[in-house]
């Protein structure tokens, strides 16, 4: 920074009017003059560079240029981010076809339980057609009367039964 920038400044601020320039390797001492006192001396450090502020068109380039690098960053997040979902899909659909082969256990098995039950209706009417045969069959006239009494109760029941059945189908 020259001296003849640092008096610009001074003077075009009008921060002070500067009267003589002492400049040392270190500083650069001004001296100064308001309104007819002589004040303190002021000591600028030429080290210390005294910027402008950036400009709108600048400003909009820095701002760009931390945007495209914070893309970049996010770059790599994102395709983790997009592999996690992608798992998170093939997860699912995973999970899905899990389900769906249990559904369909699920309804094997109820068929088949259906079909087991139907078997034993079966192996039961059967029996139960058997015994009412045989008890249909039996003579009641050599026995006595209470054993008659109970054979004859039961051809009653059977042929009730048999009644009922054939009214409701």
């Amino acid at each position: 920074m020259s001296i003849q920038h640092l008096l610009q400044m001074y003077t075009f601020h009008k921060i002070m009017v500067v009267k003589e320039v002492i400049v040392n390797p270190s500083h650069v001492y001004f001296s100064q003059d308001r309104g007819g006192e002589r004040s303190e001396e002021v000591i600028v450090n030429p080290s210390q560079e005294l910027k402008r502020p950036v400009g709108r068109k600048d400003a909009k380039e820095i701002e760009k240029k931390r945007k495209r690098s914070k893309n970049e960053h996010d770059d790599g997040g994102a395709a983790i981010l997009e592999q996690l979902r992608a798992d998170h899909l093939e997860s699912k659909k995973q999970r899905n076809e899990h389900l769906k082969e249990m559904i369909q256990l699920a309804k094997e098995r109820t068929e088949r339980e259906k079909e087991r039950d139907e078997r034993e209706k079966k192996i039961e009417a059967h029996e139960q057609s058997e015994g009412d045969a045989k008890i249909m069959a039996v003579d009641t006239s050599v026995m006595g009367d209470i054993e008659r009494e109970y054979f004859n109760s039961r051809k009653k029941e059977i042929i009730e039964r048999i009644r009922t059945r054939s009214t409701t189908t």
